[in-house]
């Protein structure tokens, strides 16, 4: 797939407008139109069966990073002042899941060259959606990986998270236990992706929790991480609570899900207990 990889903008627009035409109804079209305006990128028109059309300010990206969105949102909500009535669409290489989840949030239009897209235009009524790769086809070794996988990865964001403030690195290693070049790799990963923040003194910040648990979550999987086995509780769930809490001081568990989530705020009677055991 490597040997696929778009290599110049004018690939990747070539691309993206492709997957969008093959989506449209039939009778739809969607072509390029010259621009006037020296800051835009390209403008794709779109036109219905009956003729009527929208214009939408692409705006090419080869390489798009979470912390990209706010001021792509800026440059697009200019360029739309100049030209009236026109909507916005991002053309990327490709685009991280949680790239894509902040352009969602950011009212953004996207496409990217894995088929990942999510375009809505008001008039002529459309809405295209559509999932490509979650992972980068492209990306070359040695680059930084997009992920939070791993126990290095899980030490430095359970540490952010249970300790809120300022971090710098130093002090990151240090509480953590992660190593040095581990802790550096997850910050610039979650600094690309707009989930943390490091200020002129370098010290981070984070920018994003709700976003930094979910990529955390997503990344992790229960059962892809962990050895899993199943056991019968035949005198239910509050019983075997009542038996862990009597338990050896020795024997090590902890209590996840819904049924430790009920402890702050219940949501639906638990029906399983998912426990992390020596």
């Amino acid at each position: 797939m490597k040997s696929d990889a778009p290599e110049s903008e004018a690939e990747v627009l070539r691309r993206a407008i492709a997957l969008i035409a093959a989506r449209l109804p039939e009778s739809w079209t969607a072509e390029l139109v010259a621009e006037s305006e020296p800051r835009v990128d390209a403008l794709l028109e779109i036109r219905d069966e009956s003729a009527s059309r929208a214009t939408l300010i692409v705006e090419e990206k080869r390489v798009t990073e979470g912390r990209d969105v706010p001021s792509m949102k800026a440059q697009v909500d200019s360029l739309i002042r100049r030209i009236p009535g026109a909507h916005d669409l991002i053309a990327a290489r490709y685009l991280s899941p949680p790239v894509r989840a902040k352009l969602t949030a950011a009212g953004l239009s996207y496409v990217d060259a894995t088929g990942n897209m999510r375009v809505e235009v008001s008039r002529p009524g459309l809405y295209l959606a559509d999932r490509g790769a979650d992972r980068d086809p492209w990306r070359g070794p040695g680059h930084p990986r997009g992920t939070l996988k791993g126990e290095p990865a899980a030490k430095i964001v359970r540490t952010i998270a249970n300790f809120a403030g300022e971090w710098t690195m130093r002090e990151l290693v240090k509480r953590s236990k992660a190593s040095t070049g581990a802790t550096y790799r997850v910050v610039e990963f979650l600094e690309r992706e707009g989930m943390v923040s490091r200020g002129a003194d370098g010290r981070v910040t984070v920018s994003d929790w709700s976003q930094l648990l979910r990529q955390w979550s997503d990344d992790y999987g229960f059962f892809r991480t962990n050895q899993v086995t199943r056991w019968i509780a035949p005198c239910g769930l509050p019983a075997l609570l009542d038996q862990l809490a009597s338990t050896e001081e020795s024997t090590r568990y902890a209590v996840s899900g819904t049924i430790a989530a009920a402890e702050w705020a219940a949501y639906a009677p638990a029906r399983l207990a998912m426990i992390y055991a020596d």
